[in-house]
This record gives structure tokens, sequence and C-alpha cells, in this order.
């Protein structure tokens, strides 16, 4: 659901770890975000640059939050 929605903006949209120094991945790439490793209740960063990036802050931000959502599929 993220990557498809992340894939509607023209923003570039990065998504990392919350930990200190972490990579950040690229929102659009499954394969990306799917290198983060990142279970079930790990804190995570959303960047978001770009000409909608206030429309598509909020939005990709809520897909994250919601439980049980499959996010990254």
């Amino acid at each position: 659901a993220f990557v498809m929605a992340a894939r509607k903006f023209q923003s570039n949209v990065r998504v990392r770890k919350a930990d200190l120094g972490a990579k950040p991945a690229n929102g659009k790439s499954p394969f990306d975000l799917m290198m983060l490793a990142a279970e079930q209740g790990t804190q995570l960063l959303i960047e978001v640059e770009g000409p909608d990036a206030d429309q598509a802050g909020p939005i990709l931000a809520e897909i994250l939050g919601s439980p049980g959502s499959g996010a990254f599929a």
C-alpha cells in the first residue's frame, strides 16, 4: 500500500529507521523498503521533499501508522 501511494506523488520519498545513522530507503522501491528489515513496532521516519510534499507526508504517515495494513506491500 505504501509504495503504491508513494508512487502517486512527484516528491521524493525516503524511509529510514529512527536509529541514529540509519541509511534511508527509497520509499517508492519495494526492494529498498524490504532491505530496511523493519519488524512490526519498529519506529520509522518518513522524509518527503518535492512539489507535493505537503499532501504526500500525512497520507504516507497514515499508511505506516495503520495497524495490520501490510504497509510496504
